[in-house]
């Protein structure tokens, strides 16, 4: 594996801006080796981003705040992307409403931020969801999903989903897709409840005649498999026996009367795949080609003999993670497939310890973090600690990134206990690996699509650069888009944002952001002198509502009453006693440069003698405007030169960053006491699709337009930017005056750092203080290395 190069990062990014990837059309004459080709095209063009969100804990009272850290690597080699620089973070109820979002900045595939938690939430299960606008353009599948448990404890009677009712769901998934009448499969289950997880159970296969064929049993989370040879003509279903009595009945999959059926068995040192084919010619040949994450691993062609061929992998030859098996028969055809699951072993290894196992209250607790392989060679990580009280052991499973990445992020739907299948190697945790590799089949891409005609045109572009705002110029009268409209999105301010467009077809525009933080109000418009037409319409850049996964109910019983009486009045307390604390933010440092750079002239009107007019004031001392008049209509002008000689230009007006279109008689008619200065930009100035002969720039003392009435054609909204990031409180006891202050302290979250970074020999440290709240606390700790090693750990301490 070779890493991505900045070239190659270019390369793409101009690939994808143009929107045309070809791949041209596919027939039966094309050789194995063109499906190599053309995946390989695929895989260049088409880079895959994961997301991997690590929050402080996983059960929460409304009224507390949620930290994050928010990792986005690429998904062939996990090192961290460069791509994307807006991840989109979303809180989803048991409805799949988002009922909070975000927008986090992300640098060299690394953000954080926070959500505080209102009290308007109701007690329930909810789910983290996090993706980039890149990922937007495939199957909603591929975001980032985790669990979290948050408890209303001041309307603890209320809760989103209580999980009362009990539901059932098995499906069955014969091994390499189909069933073949007369040969044998492997057939997969999964039987799992309402809330995603798997059920015991015994059950059977019976024929149209009620005759029992096959009897089965799940091996671990509700999932097995077992041998089965469908008869010519029968059908089939299987009888259900669950524990507490219940039974159900679920019908098969069809078998067909010819077809494939391709079988993986593990021989120690390589894997054998079998390949069986029923009424095809005798010479006919088959190719089988198997990919990890977009890297080729085998691409060989065999002749069947007697409607059979094996084929030989070396176990050396899969990369870590799950592999992808296609069979294609002799047109090309894509026919059968299955996956494969190589445990990847730790690279790099993740230790940490804190530097003693008792504390006492307000007490300095110093930890310890090293990143090393096993020849004890430090590596650089970018890490996030997190710090909590996990006494009462409520609330969902954690999740690590280590089993996300290898395991977690390249299949579809809920996996139970994914570190179970991803840290255990015995004959029972392999058998139930390959039962998962066969119940959870699925890829990122689609063969059609690789080998069609189609072009990809992705829907969403990659935010490399900043936040891209979306909209459509809409005709009034007809509604529909309308193309080739210049259109301008500005921020009001004294900080001059503006991003003019051009809409392309059915009316969409993109403004490329800058820096764009925090919530804003923005005025979007087109020249009102020449386009009064249309209107704009701001598109949400969040992805639409999708069917969620299953997820575990809220139980209040499962909640220790005495506990959460107790967290309830500690978060009240804390919210009182340290609330100021927790609302300070850090604002990024950002360009506050017009996009114009350097104006040609300034001119600060407090330097110079207020006039009661703005026509006084530009006649008087702006000698590069020019005030003309036509009884009562007002023209401002700029004179530019031009080979030599002096042209009068009308200039392009803003207040405040807003451009004002009507050559000066609403300019004229505000009030200059409200202007702080003006610049102008005597000089064409080229910015995006439209050029400006001049630029003249009026800027209030507030930058807030003060009272200036905008066009009734704008379209004015208020917007969120990127999150401007919360600081994370935690109070110092160094002296004994501050250890014995009578504040009270009732932290259940000691620390949080989404920003640790270990050194060249892989060495970092942390030090914070425990709290008045005696309890065993959680050290949670994720984090990647840059050549892409996940790393996880989980260490304990008590505090009494």
């Amino acid at each position: 594996m070779s890493e991505l190069s900045n070239n190659h990062l270019k390369q793409l990014i101009t690939g994808l801006l143009l929107l045309f990837v070809c791949f041209g059309g596919y027939s039966q004459t094309d050789k194995p080796a063109t499906i190599t080709e053309r995946f390989d095209k695929h895989r260049k063009a088409n880079l895959q981003e994961k997301v991997f969100v690590h929050n402080d804990k996983s059960f929460y009272l409304a009224g507390e705040i949620m930290w994050f850290k928010i990792y986005n690597v690429d998904g062939t080699f996990h090192k961290p992307a460069n791509l994307s620089k807006v991840c989109y973070l979303e809180l989803v109820d048991a409805s799949q409403k988002a009922v909070l979002q975000t927008k986090v900045d992300l640098n060299n595939g690394s953000g954080s931020g926070s959500f505080f938690l209102p009290l308007s939430l109701i007690s329930g299960s909810y789910e983290i969801r996090a993706y980039t606008s890149w990922m937007k353009n495939s199957d909603a599948g591929y975001f980032f999903r985790k669990q979290v448990t948050i408890v209303n404890s001041l309307s603890a009677g209320n809760s989103a989903n209580t999980g009362t009712a009990k539901d059932y769901d098995i499906d069955f998934f014969p091994e390499g897709g189909n069933l073949v009448e007369g040969m044998t499969s492997k057939m997969a289950f999964r039987a799992i409840d309402e809330e995603g997880r798997g059920i015991a159970f015994e059950g059977c296969i019976v024929d149209q005649r009620s005759d029992t064929v096959s009897r089965f049993r799940p091996l671990r989370f509700g999932i097995g498999s077992f041998p089965f040879t469908p008869r010519p003509g029968d059908t089939y279903k299987a009888v259900i026996r669950l524990p507490d009595g219940n039974t159900f009945v679920k019908e098969l999959p069809a078998a067909h009367p010819e077809g494939y059926v391709m079988n993986l068995t593990d021989k120690g040192g390589y894997a054998e795949v079998s390949v069986q084919s029923a009424k095809v010619q005798a010479d006919q040949e088959v190719f089988l080609f198997v990919h990890t994450r977009q890297q080729t691993v085998a691409a060989e062609k065999k002749a069947l003999s007697n409607g059979q061929a094996t084929f030989s992998i070396s176990k050396d030859a899969f990369a870590p993670g799950i592999s992808h098996l296609t069979l294609f028969n002799s047109a090309g055809i894509p026919v059968s497939e299955r996956l494969y699951f190589r445990r990847p072993e730790p690279g790099v290894i993740l230790d940490a310890s804190p530097d003693q196992p008792v504390y006492a209250r307000r007490k300095k607790v110093t930890i310890g973090m090293s990143a090393v392989d096993n020849r004890q060679t430090g590596h650089e990580a970018d890490l996030s600690v997190a710090v909590y009280d996990g006494s009462a052991s409520v609330g969902p499973a954690q999740g690590d990134i280590f089993s996300y990445l290898w395991l977690s992020s390249d299949l579809k739907g809920n996996i139970e206990s994914p570190e179970y299948y991803v840290l255990h190697n015995s004959a029972e945790s392999n058998e139930a690996l390959d039962n998962l590799m066969l119940t959870h089949g699925w890829r990122r891409f689609s063969w059609e699509h690789i080998l069609g005609s189609n072009r990809f045109s992705p829907k969403h572009l990659p935010e490399y650069q900043g936040h891209i705002i979306s909209g459509r110029v809409i005709d009034k009268k007809t509604g529909a888009g309308v193309e080739d409209i210049i259109t301008y999105l500005s921020v009001p301010g004294k900080r001059i944002q503006l991003y003019p467009s051009k809409s392309g077809p059915g009316g969409l525009v993109r403004y490329f952001t800058r820096e764009f933080y925090g919530s804003n109000e923005i005025v979007v418009q087109t020249n009102t002198s020449q386009d009064s037409l249309y209107r704009i319409e701001i598109s949400s850049p969040f992805s639409e509502p999708a069917s969620g996964s299953k997820r575990t109910s809220f139980k209040a019983h499962s909640v220790p009453s005495e506990w959460l009486l107790t967290e309830s009045v500690n978060m009240q307390v804390r919210n009182i006693y340290s609330g100021s604390q927790m609302k300070i933010f850090h604002h990024p440092e950002i360009d506050s440069s017009a996009f114009y750079a350097s104006p040609d002239k300034k001119y600060m009107l407090d330097h110079f003698t207020r006039f009661n007019t703005m026509e006084e004031v530009l006649r008087e001392y702006v000698a590069e405007v020019v005030v003309s008049r036509n009884r009562k209509d007002f023209n401002l002008w700029v004179p530019v030169s031009s080979n030599g000689s002096y042209q009068l230009n009308e200039p392009f007006l803003l207040l405040d960053g807003v451009p004002v279109f009507d050559r000066g008689n609403k300019i004229i008619g505000y009030d200059p006491a409200k202007v702080e200065k003006i610049e102008v930009v005597n000089r064409n100035y080229f910015f995006g699709p439209v050029a400006f002969n001049s630029i003249v720039n009026f800027t209030t003392y507030k930058g807030d337009l003060s009272g200036f009435e905008i066009s009734p054609d704008a379209t004015v909204l208020n917007y969120e930017g990127m999150q401007v990031k919360r600081e994370f409180y935690s109070p110092q006891y160094d002296t004994p005056q501050e250890s014995s202050s009578r504040i009270p302290d009732f932290r259940n979250v000691l620390y949080w750092s989404p920003e640790i970074k270990t050194d060249k020999s892989g060495k970092a440290t942390i030090s914070f203080y425990t709290s008045d709240q005696a309890g065993k606390y959680t050290v949670s700790i994720n984090g990647i290395t840059k050549d892409g090693q996940p790393l996880s750990k989980m260490v304990q301490f008590e505090v009494r």
